[in-house]
Parts: C-alpha cells; sequence; structure tokens
C-alpha cells in the first residue's frame, strides 16, 4: 500500500506544474505512444533483430530469426516474457551449434530435458530445421556499416554541447530528448527519423539542431558561459 499512498499527490503536482510551464501536450503525446499496442508488438519475423550478436554469418541469421520467431509466438500464446521460453544466450548457442534431436538439444545451457523431449523441444526443432532449409539467397544479410562521413565527429561533438545548453535551459533531461546514436543520424542526414526532429522534441532541441548545421546558430562564450547566438 505504500508503494501508491503518496502517488494521488504526486500527480497533483505535476500535473500543476506541467500545466504552468505549458508542457502538458508533451505528457499527451508521451502517453499516446505508451498506449498504443503498437509500441510493444514486435513482429515475430523481426525478433531476432533485437537479439545483440557478432555473427553476422548468413546461415546462423537464418536460424537464429526461425528460432527467435519460434519463441516469440510462444510468448504470445502463453503470455509470459520471452526470456521465460528461452534467453537469448540459449538461441545464440542453438543458432551456433544446431542440435538434429532432443539429446543435443538438451545439452543446450537453460534447456533441461523435460524440455527437449516435449511439446516445446518438438517446436523449436522445427524451427532450427526450418532455418537451416532456408535458400541460400534467401538467408538475413546484415548490412555493413558505413564509414564515418568526415567531419562528422566534430559536428556530432558540437550537437551534443547544444543538447547540453537546450536540456539546462529547459529543464529536461538530454536522455529524454536524443542520445548519441541519433545525434549522430542528425549530424549525417538533417532528415534522420528520429524523435529529435518531431513534436515537441523538435521544440526543444530539432529546431536548433537543423540551424547549427545550416550555420543559421553559432556558440560564443560570455562571463565564462557558452551561448547559442543568431547568425546573420
Amino acid at each position: 500500500m505504500a508503494d501508491v499512498t503518496h502517488l494521488r499527490t504526486v500527480y497533483k503536482k505535476l500535473t500543476a506544474s506541467l500545466e504552468e510551464n505549458g508542457r502538458l501536450s508533451w505528457l499527451t503525446s508521451e502517453m499516446k505512444i505508451l498506449e498504443n499496442p503498437d509500441t510493444y508488438f514486435i513482429p515475430p519475423e523481426n525478433a531476432w533483430k533485437r537479439i545483440k550478436t557478432r555473427n553476422n554469418k548468413p546461415r546462423f541469421l537464418a536460424i537464429l530469426r526461425e528460432i527467435a520467431a519460434w519463441r516469440e509466438n510462444q510468448a504470445h500464446l502463453q503470455d509470459i516474457p520471452r526470456n521465460r521460453i528461452l534467453r537469448d544466450e540459449a538461441l545464440l548457442e542453438i543458432a551456433s551449434n544446431p542440435p538434429k534431436s532432443a539429446e543435443k538439444l538438451s545439452h543446450v545451457r537453460g534447456i533441461g530435458k523435460k524440455f527437449a523431449e516435449g511439446k516445446m523441444g518438438a517446436g523449436l526443432l522445427a524451427a532450427v530445421a526450418q532455418g537451416q532449409a532456408v535458400p541460400d539467397e534467401d538467408c538475413p544479410v546484415v548490412a555493413q556499416k558505413k564509414p564515418p562521413v568526415k567531419g562528422l565527429g566534430p559536428l556530432t561533438e558540437l550537437l551534443k554541447v547544444l543538447l547540453k545548453l537546450k536540456c539546462e535551459e529547459n529543464g529536461v533531461a538530454q536522455k529524454l530528448i536524443c542520445n548519441s546514436a541519433e545525434l549522430e543520424k542528425i549530424a549525417a542526414d538533417s532528415n534522420a527519423d528520429v524523435p529529435a526532429l518531431h513534436g515537441w522534441r523538435y521544440e526543444v532541441f530539432g529546431k536548433d539542431a537543423l540551424a547549427l548545421k545550416e550555420g543559421k546558430i553559432a556558440f560564443t562564450i560570455k562571463d565564462n558561459n557558452i551561448q547559442v547566438i543568431d547568425l546573420p
């Protein structure tokens, strides 16, 4: 009960603060995202993309795609977290050394004999076989990262300075506006599909980020503080 005792008071104070500084629309925008079921739905065929791996071999990825999709479907059917079905580490081990029998499957770390010899094990082995049967030309291929554009590093650093300034000015945490990977995308492409270039984040930071790239604003130092100035 103590977990929620003070939430009503907190809600009233936060709401009053948001109304006072004209940011209630920010909250409404964020809540629409959180309340949208699509925010949490991952197409089973894309579930493998969430798993971190350094192995980019097409056949490995084909098997990983199939068994990750199988796990995602099982998680939906049983209405439990995907890691309760199998952990990522187990999927990676299976994709690296595909088992062909329940006995071999039971040797995978985190998989017991009961699981391997049961209905779940049979379904998982079928998914492994399906991944092995994918034609070579249909196996997933991970696109190689393009070499960084010359001058992108310094520009990204300037955007970081601007982000810090704008967040301090508006009393907003930097991580709510933009992360390092998104800053790099903005530095490379003014039309990058990142949250910072849409909605209230655009008003706080994105608009000035593009202005900085276009040479419309600059930095100066006054009284030992960095300031943003408009350029003619």
